[in-house]
């Protein structure tokens, strides 16, 4: 028992791993260090008032289709039902 506490394996041959886990680890170790260093270098390559920019562009973009897409919903729906009460007073005529 190393340092009073028995909860702590030994770094050199004392761990209960499996032998091919180190290995593992340390390739996902490297590859998560690097797609994070390149997501920052890849963000910082612009400023805050140009990422402001983007987003808002991208908003509007948003808020635009979005709009459409509910104005042309509720077009469909009024034309439904101006065909409903237009069937519904031919067949009062009658």
């Amino acid at each position: 028992m190393r340092y009073g506490c028995a909860a702590i394996p030994q770094v050199a041959g004392g761990s209960s791993m499996q032998p091919g886990f180190k290995v593992m680890s340390d390739k996902a170790t490297a590859v998560s260090s690097y797609a994070t260093a390149g997501t920052t270098a890849g963000l910082g390559f612009m400023s805050l008032s140009e990422w402001a920019i983007v987003i808002g562009i991208f908003a509007t973009l948003a808020t635009f289709g979005l709009n459409y897409w509910v104005q042309t919903r509720n077009l469909r729906m009024a034309e439904r039902e101006h065909q409903a009460r237009m069937a519904q007073l031919e067949k009062n005529k009658t």
